[in-house]
């Protein structure tokens, strides 16, 4: 007699409780791998605006710099850069006299809008002549020696001609001119006009003299008005024009304290270099010879 074979043993499945617990822990750690996921996520975000709002105040901080200290503040703290020139030529002659025509230039070469406190000039002629040791003077190396020494004590340049020497400057034509005007960056200003010079003189020398103070709005403790004023007058010996200067030196008050305007006052040349006043010249001669 054959002996029963065994049936295979099957493994039992899983009741419905246990079913569920598998199914909730599968479920439990799929929602914490999304909230894991999701913090990820939230800190992200912060990052991401923290980067976008650095970037945004940089490129304020670049515009300010730009549009505000590059283009308005630092023109505007930038002495004025104003240059005079004067052109001379002969027009024409009537017997022995000459007409000399002038051309009187002012431009503003720098960046701030400048203001002319006083812009004016003096045209003088000269006599020329014989001088040295051919017309009985001294030696030419001790009047040179002479003329060094006095150009030093008095700070001066020394030219000093051998043969020929120009004598006293004679006012021809004195004049004002850009009274209570400005001028912008870049603009230039310009007067043409006639000289006559007498039979008489050699040569003619034009003189050209320009004040100016910058216009500062970002700094300026009072307008310009109220900071320097020119007042005109004739000298008694020469007849040339010149004016007479006055400062409000007064840094920190609300009253007027002008006066007059000496150029070896230490406060004063601290006053015009703080308000950017600038002082400039030239000058221009021409030979009839």
């Amino acid at each position: 007699m054959e002996p029963e074979k065994a049936e295979p043993r099957q493994t039992p499945r899983p009741r419905g409780r246990l079913r569920r617990m598998i199914s909730e822990g599968i479920t439990n750690q799929k929602a914490r791998l999304r909230k894991v996921a999701a913090g990820v996520r939230d800190y992200s975000e912060p990052c991401k605006n923290c980067v976008e709002t650095a970037f945004f105040l940089l490129a304020i901080a670049w515009a300010f710099y730009v549009f505000v200290y590059t283009d308005r503040y630092k023109p505007s703290i930038e002495h004025p850069q104003v240059t005079p020139s004067a052109q001379l030529e002969i027009a024409g002659r009537k017997g022995q006299d000459v007409a000399v025509r002038a051309v009187v230039k002012v431009k503003n070469s720098g960046k701030v809008k400048s203001k002319i406190v006083a812009a004016f000039y003096n045209a003088y002629g000269h006599k020329v002549a014989r001088k040295g040791e051919e017309a009985g003077g001294p030696p030419y190396p001790a009047v040179a020696q002479a003329d060094l020494e006095n150009a030093q004590k008095r700070g001066w340049e020394t030219h000093t001609a051998r043969h020929y020497q120009q004598t006293e400057a004679t006012t021809l034509r004195s004049g004002n001119f850009l009274l209570n005007s400005w001028l912008e960056p870049g603009e230039e200003y310009e007067r043409v006009f006639n000289l006559y010079v007498p039979e008489g003189f050699d040569s003619v020398r034009m003189a050209l003299n320009v004040w100016v103070i910058r216009d500062a709005p970002f700094i300026r403790r009072r307008a310009a008005e109220e900071t320097i004023r020119a007042a005109w007058g004739v000298d008694g010996q020469s007849g040339r024009l010149r004016p007479s200067l006055s400062i409000n030196n007064c840094s920190f008050c609300f009253s007027d304290n002008w006066e007059p305007y000496a150029q070896e006052n230490e406060s004063h040349k601290e006053f015009v270099e703080y308000h950017g006043i600038v002082q400039n010249d030239a000058n221009v001669e021409l030979s009839f010879w």
